[in-house]
């Protein structure tokens, strides 16, 4: 005999005690070093059998718009040289 256990990703992704300021737009706290902390709260998508069947999707969708601004943008780093940036080895899928 087990226990039914629920929970609600709105309420998830707004708990004071995990977000500073939970209901202001805020996209710079995943540029945090503490931001990798962070990602097992986020419950947008869920996990496991009852995760969102449009996740996939939406990766895809997001993929696609990136893919679209490097194409029709000239993208480049404003006064930086070779020797002012760091290399880290990373794979990016587009």
């Amino acid at each position: 005999m087990g226990h039914v256990i629920n929970t609600s990703a709105y309420l998830l992704n707004r708990h004071p005690s995990v977000w500073s300021y939970p209901l202001e737009f805020e996209p710079e706290r995943w540029l945090r070093p503490e931001s990798k902390d962070l990602e097992k709260y986020m419950a947008s998508f869920y996990r496991g059998t009852r995760q969102c069947l449009g996740k996939d999707f939406a990766w895809c969708e997001l993929y696609v718009m990136l893919a679209n601004l490097f194409r029709r943008f000239k993208v480049s780093i404003h006064n930086t040289s070779d020797a002012d940036m760091e290399w880290v080895d990373a794979v990016l899928v587009v």
